[in-house]
């Protein structure tokens, strides 16, 4: 039998500690940033509508910055479910222990190719208290977070505008409010900046074709972001129909770059620098 050699273990730890291509937290790094220099940072991905891509968001910026996802969206196909973890599985609700006993939890690793997770269950919409109590409660959470792990937190928040989506956004450095570009997706955009540009917002516009069809959206899009005074992110891709089928855990944004989504991946990108630099001109 062949002695291992006694150096080999240390080399293939170092490799592993080597920062690897594409792995969470690789964009940041690749700014000159560091998830030590956004610590205690907190970004909230928020929509007044459902389904526009509000934790497609939420899950790739937290990859992206090697944040802390925190999920709020009790929902079935939210964050929690993508990452791979089963509430109907589990005995513990981290969230819910958080509201009832103050419990700080342990967010799980995603290792290299998914955020880490604070996973949510849907018993979490029968516990959640008043607005103002439910954001102590976050404020705290975001702090223990930071100051433990050293990293922001990533809110993918409820949809709509009940507690459980004011209290993370009235913890946060910055609210990406997620807008599509139809009718009753910019009505409800609308309202969204009506009442949150108090807010440390930041408009995403989502599923771009780059049509003529969307050009009175894109109008309507301006004059209300320029009456409100809120500055608008570079707006993503539309590539609903191959995300709606991807069934991957890992981030888009983790993979190698391929014709397919290398524009898709470039916009996110974008979006995540545009939440960084906002948050870090705050500062």
């Amino acid at each position: 039998m062949t002695t291992p050699v006694k150096g080999a273990r240390k080399i293939m730890l170092a490799r592993i500690d080597a920062p690897v291509p594409y792995s969470k937290g690789a964009w940041l790094r690749s700014v000159g940033l560091n998830p030590v220099d956004l610590a205690g940072k907190v970004f909230t991905s928020a929509s007044y509508k459902g389904g526009i891509g509000k934790t497609l968001i939420a899950y790739e910026l937290a990859f992206l910055i090697d944040g802390i996802l925190v999920d709020l969206d009790w929902d079935k196909g939210g964050a929690t479910v993508k990452w791979g973890y089963d509430p109907d599985l589990r005995v513990n609700a981290p969230l819910v222990d958080l509201v009832e006993k103050g419990r700080i939890p342990k967010p799980l690793s995603g290792q290299l190719w998914r955020p880490d997770l604070v996973p949510c269950t849907p018993d979490l919409k029968y516990v959640v208290p008043p607005a103002k109590k439910f954001t102590d409660i976050l404020v705290k959470l975001a702090q223990e977070l930071g100051e433990k792990y050293q990293k922001a937190v990533v809110f993918d928040t409820h949809p709509g505008g009940g507690p459980e989506a004011f209290a993370p956004m009235a913890t946060s450095n910055v609210v990406l409010g997620v807008v599509e570009l139809g009718q009753q997706e910019m009505s409800a955009g609308e309202q969204m900046v009506d009442e949150l540009k108090a807010y440390p917002l930041l408009l995403v516009p989502n599923r771009v074709t780059g049509t003529a069809q969307e050009d009175r959206y894109l109008d309507w899009l301006d004059r209300v972001t320029e009456e409100a005074g809120v500055p608008v992110a570079p707006p993503i891709t539309d590539m609903r129909h191959w995300v709606k089928v991807r069934k991957s855990r890992m981030a888009i944004t983790a993979n190698r770059p391929t014709a397919r989504f290398e524009r898709l991946r470039q916009d996110l990108q974008a979006v995540a620098g545009a939440a960084v630099s906002y948050v870090r001109a705050a500062a």
